[in-house]
């Protein structure tokens, strides 16, 4: 996943269950990724060597965490309504 990039050219990826940091060069990452994608990362001693948008479970993240963020405003409407 991208963790974040942290200037023009440089980006934070964790890998693994461990989410193991990572730092790459933006150029070595698909045009189109962005902060929290998920990816399909090969690394060869330690060494990150390629780098592809794993789309579906990018898809599923945004959908998960968009669920919890709407149950968390609907329980926030519902404790205004109760006051």
């Amino acid at each position: 996943m991208i963790d974040r990039f942290e200037d023009q050219n440089h980006a934070v990826l964790l890998v693994g269950k461990d989410e193991k940091e990572y730092h790459v060069s933006r150029t070595s990452l698909p045009d189109d990724v962005k902060e929290g994608n998920h990816l399909f990362v090969v690394l060869e001693n330690e060494q990150v060597i390629s780098v592809e948008l794993d789309k579906e479970t990018t898809t599923e993240a945004v959908n998960r965490i968009g669920n919890k963020m709407d149950k968390l405003r609907e329980m926030k409407r519902m404790k205004r309504r109760a006051k």
